[in-house]
């Protein structure tokens, strides 16, 4: 199934496995590997995010609403994030 995907869905895809499975350390090292790949993306700013400490998480989605301003999940996300 990822042998037909870019790289950077891989990484997507795997660290979206990861959390599922509860594992916030290999969800942080695909989404990193992705954020590498793709940096204007802002999903894996958003999967960095769910899986840093609060204080990492704030600038995490501040990458994200930098790169997408009216993404809903980025939003979201930012509010949940404020203290």
């Amino acid at each position: 199934m990822t042998g037909s995907l870019a790289p950077y869905q891989q990484a997507l895809l795997k660290a979206r496995q990861a959390f599922r499975q509860g594992d916030h350390a290999v969800t942080r090292y695909w989404a990193q590997k992705a954020a590498r790949l793709s940096p204007e993306q802002e999903e894996p700013w958003l999967w960095l995010a769910y899986v840093a400490s609060p204080r990492a998480s704030v600038d995490y989605v501040q990458r994200a609403l930098h790169i997408s301003p009216h993404s809903q999940r980025a939003v979201r996300s930012s509010r949940a994030s404020s203290p």
